[in-house]
């Protein structure tokens, strides 16, 4: 098994290679750079979420902790 890359790198890392790789007709780089944006949509959907709910109580098989888990979520990181 492979080491999981921390959400904020992999995203520079796919934006990096969305302009660094050579493709001719540009699709790779569409497809790469597309992905960037929707992984960041994505995380950037969870996290508002999980802000929105924060008054609900947290239990192990709930949803929000399973979000939680996810996307490493850091109440102390959101709030600064």
């Amino acid at each position: 098994m492979f080491m999981r890359t921390s959400d904020d790198i992999l995203i520079k890392a796919l934006w990096i290679l969305s302009q660094d790789i050579q493709s001719e007709d540009g699709v790779a780089n569409a497809a790469i750079g597309e992905g960037a944006l929707r992984l960041s949509e994505l995380i950037q959907g969870i996290r508002e979420v999980l802000m929105d709910n924060l008054h609900l109580a947290d239990g192990e098989d709930r949803t929000l902790i399973k979000l939680k888990r996810l996307i490493k979520f850091d109440l102390s990181e959101e709030i600064e």
